[in-house]
C-alpha cells in the first residue's frame, strides 16, 4: 500500500502553477505537513486527486515504470544537490541498482540538426566514455543525444535519457527509449505520465540532466539553444563545463566556441575530459562529495532559524563526517521519530545536511 504522504508529495508537484522552488518553500512554510498545504490552497490551485495519482502509479507499474519522490532511498544524491530539483520523478528502470551509485554519470548534449562530424565526434566521446565505466545521460533527442546514447548501447553499457514529456510517449525516440530500458538503462521524466511533448518542457528537462551530471559535454550547440541552456545549469550547479570547438561560420558551433570563452574546458579528445576529471580528483563517485565540499560547491549556510532538534542533530557531525541515518536515530533516541524525520528533510532542503550515494547524511562543520 503506498503511503498517503508519498501520495500527497506527487499530488502537490503535479499541482500546476506549482513549480519545484514553489513546492519545497511551501514544504518550509508548512513544516514539510503536505496535507496541511493542500487543505490551504485546495481552492486557489487545481490539485490533482488522490485518486488520479493511484490511476497514474497503477498505470505506470503496469508498464513496468515506478514513480519516486525527494525522500525515497533510490532518488538521485546529485539531484539533491541542487535548489530546484524535481520533487517527483518517473522511472523505467531500477535507478537503485549499484552502477548508478558506483559510476559517475557525464551528460553529453547537442543540437538536433548536428553535422556528420559532430554526430561522430559524440559517438567517440560516448564509447571512450563507456569503456571506461562512466554513463552517459543525454536528452533522446535526435542528433548528438541519439549518437550519445546508441555508442553506449553498443558497448553493452547502461544509458540515461532524460525526457521532456511523460513516460507514456518518449519523445522523439521511441525505439531507442525501449533499447535503453532492455539494456538496463533509465528513461526519467518529472512530468505526468500522459503529458505530451511541449516546447516549455525541455527547459526543465534540462536541468534535471545537469543537475544529474557531475560534468556535461556540449558537441555543437546553437547561441541560443537547449544544449547551451544545459550546461548554463550546470554551470550554476557547480559542476564542470566541457565543449567541442567549432568552425566560426557554422551556426551549430556558435554556442559552442562561445562557451569555451566563457570559461567552459575544451575537447578535442577523450584525454582533456579525463584529465580535468582527474585534475579536479572526483573521477569517481568515491570522493565526488568530497570534492563538492572542499570546493564550496554544497551550498552549506549557518540557518540562525534552526529549531532545538536541528541543533541536536547538526550537533553529532564533525567536519567531513558521515553519518547514517540508523546512528542519528540511535543517538537522538529521545526524540519521536516523525520529528526527527521531519527536521532531517528540513535540513537537507536548506542545505545543511546532504544524503550520500550510500543513505548516509553529510555535512560541514557549522559550529
Amino acid at each position: 500500500m503506498i503511503e498517503k504522504n508519498k501520495i500527497n508529495i506527487i499530488r502537490l508537484a503535479r499541482t500546476s502553477k506549482i513549480g519545484p522552488i514553489s513546492f519545497f518553500k511551501l514544504m518550509e512554510i508548512y513544516n514539510s505537513d503536505c496535507e496541511l498545504i493542500i487543505d490551504t490552497i485546495k481552492n486557489k490551485f487545481e490539485i490533482p486527486s488522490e485518486s488520479e495519482i493511484l490511476e497514474e502509479i497503477d498505470i505506470l507499474e503496469r508498464n513496468n515504470g515506478k514513480i519516486i519522490t525527494y525522500l525515497d532511498n533510490d532518488y538521485p544524491w546529485m539531484l539533491h544537490l541542487i535548489d530546484d530539483k524535481p520533487p517527483v520523478l518517473s522511472i523505467y528502470g531500477d535507478l537503485s541498482s549499484p552502477t548508478y551509485k558506483k559510476n559517475l554519470l557525464i551528460s553529453i548534449v547537442g543540437t538536433r540538426n548536428s553535422s556528420i562530424a559532430g554526430f561522430q565526434f559524440s559517438e567517440y566521446l560516448a564509447k571512450e566514455l563507456a569503456i571506461r565505466n562512466f554513463i552517459v545521460i543525454s536528452g533522446l533527442a535526435n542528433g548528438i543525444d541519439s549518437a550519445a546514447h546508441k555508442a553506449s548501447l553498443k558497448e553493452n553499457r547502461q544509458t540515461i535519457a532524460i525526457i521532456g514529456s511523460g513516460l507514456a510517449h518518449c519523445y522523439p525516440n521511441k525505439q531507442l527509449a525501449s533499447d535503453i530500458v532492455e539494456k538496463n538503462g533509465l528513461i526519467i521524466s518529472e512530468f505526468p505520465f500522459l503529458e505530451e511533448p511541449k516546447i516549455y518542457n525541455f527547459p526543465r528537462r534540462n536541468r534535471i540532466i545537469a543537475g544529474f551530471s557531475a560534468a556535461t559535454i556540449v558537441v555543437e550547440a546553437g547561441l541560443k539553444s537547449g544544449s547551451k541552456n544545459t550546461a548554463n545549469h550546470a554551470n550554476k550547479y557547480g559542476r564542470t563545463v566541457f565543449a567541442v570547438p567549432g568552425f566560426p561560420s557554422d551556426y551549430r558551433s556558435v554556442g559552442t566556441n562561445q562557451l569555451i570563452k566563457d570559461g567552459a574546458i575544451m575537447v578535442t579528445s577523450i584525454q582533456d575530459i579525463l584529465d580535468e576529471l582527474k585534475s579536479t580528483n572526483y573521477s569517481s563517485n568515491d570522493n565526488l562529495l568530497e570534492y563538492f565540499a572542499q570546493n564550496n560547491k554544497l551550498k552549506f549556510t549557518k540557518n540562525e532559524k534552526l529549531n532545538d532538534i536541528e541543533e541536536r542533530i547538526l550537533s553529532l557531525f564533525n567536519s567531513k563526517i558521515e553519518l547514517n541515518i540508523n546512528d542519528i536515530i540511535e543517538q537522538l533516541s529521545e526524540i519521536p521519530l516523525n520529528k526527527l524525520l521531519i527536521s532531517l528533510t528540513n535540513m537537507e532542503m536548506e542545505n545543511i545536511i546532504v544524503k550520500s550515494i550510500d543513505n548516509k547524511f553529510y555535512t560541514k562543520s557549522l559550529i
